[in-house]
């Protein structure tokens, strides 16, 4: 007996994109279902590769044609002739990358017009030259990322283009060393965002010069952004009060600082920054900078040593890189449900764990080239709420590992990669003990031993990812046990 659509739908939305593939493939029946379900079709994108000819008798665009996509990337490309063929391809569409690709701008442009549902379009136009009066609005276009150069004709034409833009990355604004053309194209990015004040939630700015900056921080400060992605020019109160006070201004929930933030500020997040959700800095080791005043902050990710905040009792996710850990981080943060650290030092495994553990909300915890400053023992409190441990390039003895699988006995997703010290005992134990439905990934190959014990386990594993060269007669075995989804990633 056929199984009802809806409960299809179900089934396929928990599969990857290959399965899904092959799924089309088995019948039409279930060909409709998946190509009628956008939130299935979204996780497929089309990618083509580099220097396919695209037209309209070509093997790809049958492909093309037969497949309904709603997102399709076009990256060096060459596109024959599109606004013959593309009405039959942009039906569904709502995102749309087109970078470095050969088209003549009258068929691009084309293209776009006939898009009338795209939402999110990455697009470089290059150096546009007679420009053809633009007739049309992307109004359904919510997203936008400028690539390429930051030219006049490209902003003016994208300016009349997209009307209601809520995400909006502009391309870099630096120095031509031809002022007119910089001033030209500082002051159209400055109209593009006014332009949209009233749908823009979010801002990216890659960079430019400092005036230009100073520009963006007045011009943004009375518009209700959510979120800024932004280099920022070196701040000195002693200096220049101004420029930290209209910083201070800006009333939006996430901040991105993309360069490395120098300060001799105590506390340079105050006023209405002081209502910041999200923030992202990697801070210079001359600086000395405090958090304490973000009491609304969600998620906070640092690159650099800091002195970490104290008590930051909404504090959900953190990230750090490069950071030296020798107190207790998570005091005052009660409700932390995800920890990552990268490039780091702790003092030891066995406190992290224990001090983890403490933190009834924490669920998630990933250590990448993580070292310790003193050797761990092999035992820390039972973590029973933890359901994801994601470990890479960490120096962990056997017995460690295996007793952080037997005192974190509810795990549903563990990530293992170029860990030495993984073997046929530690995976076993992690079999034993982990959640009802695992999600098991692995660079190290495995042996027939471990093989034998996934069959043994595998009412309880959901999805084996496997790196690099597998035997073949593992991956045959594995693929025996149906319930088994096995995903084999080569280098």
């Amino acid at each position: 007996m056929a199984l009802p659509d809806e409960l299809s739908q179900k089934v396929f939305q928990n599969l990857s994109v290959y399965q899904l593939f092959q799924v089309r493939l088995t019948c039409r029946h279930w060909n409709q279902i998946v190509r009628t379900n956008d939130s299935i079709m979204d996780k497929m994108i089309l990618h083509f590769p580099p220097e396919t000819i695209l037209c309209s008798d070509s093997e790809e665009f049958g492909a093309l044609k037969s497949t309904h996509y709603n997102r399709i990337v076009l990256d060096r490309v060459t596109l024959v002739e599109p606004s013959s063929w593309w009405p039959i391809c942009c039906e569904n569409l709502h995102t749309l990358t087109v970078i470095n690709c050969n088209v003549l701008l009258e068929e691009l442009l084309r293209m776009l017009e006939l898009s009338k549902n795209l939402k999110d379009l990455t697009v470089d136009f290059g150096d546009l030259k007679n420009v053809p009066e633009i007739k049309f609005q992307l109004k359904s276009l919510e997203k936008l990322n400028i690539c390429g150069a930051a030219h006049p004709e490209v902003l003016k034409t994208l300016m009349d283009m997209c009307p209601k833009i809520m995400t909006l990355k502009l391309p870099y604004i630096g120095n031509t060393g031809k002022s007119s053309l910089d001033k030209e194209v500082f002051e159209l990015c400055i109209q593009f965002i006014l332009s949209v004040k009233n749908t823009l939630q979010d801002l990216t700015v890659q960079g430019g010069q400092e005036d230009f900056w100073r520009s963006i921080i007045s011009t943004i400060k009375n518009i209700p952004l959510k979120r800024l992605t932004s280099p920022l020019p070196t701040i000195k109160a002693y200096k220049d009060q101004n420029t930290l006070n209209e910083l201070n201004e800006l009333n939006i929930e996430a901040l991105c600082v993309t360069n490395s933030l120098f300060s001799f500020v105590i506390n340079p997040f105050g006023k209405k920054l002081q209502m910041l959700k999200e923030l992202e800095v990697e801070i210079d080791p001359r600086s000395i900078i405090h958090f304490d005043n973000l009491q609304e902050l969600q998620h906070l990710k640092v690159k650099g040593d800091f002195d970490h905040p104290r008590s930051l009792s909404k504090l959900k996710s953190i990230k750090l890189i490069n950071y030296t850990l020798y107190e207790n981080l998570f005091e005052g943060h009660p409700n932390l449900n995800s920890i990552i650290l990268r490039a780091s030092k702790i003092y030891s495994l066995t406190d992290f764990f224990t001090q983890c553990a403490t933190l009834k909300t924490l669920h998630s915890i990933e250590l990448s080239n993580v070292s310790e400053e003193n050797k761990s023992t092999c035992f820390f409190k039972h973590f029973p709420h933890l359901k994801c441990l994601k470990l890479s390039a960490c120096k962990m003895s056997t017995n460690f590992l295996k007793t952080t699988f037997t005192l974190c006995p509810n795990l549903e997703e563990v990530s293992l990669v170029h860990m030495e010290n993984v073997n046929d005992e530690v995976l076993l134990k992690l079999f034993q003990k982990s959640g009802p439905s695992l999600k098991f990934f692995i660079t190290s190959c495995l042996t027939a031993v471990s093989v034998r014990n996934i069959a043994k386990y595998c009412d309880k594993i959901e999805k084996i990812t496997l790196y690099g060269e597998v035997p073949v007669e593992v991956i045959k075995k594995l693929k025996f046990h149906r319930n088994v989804q096995i995903i084999h990633r080569k280098k």
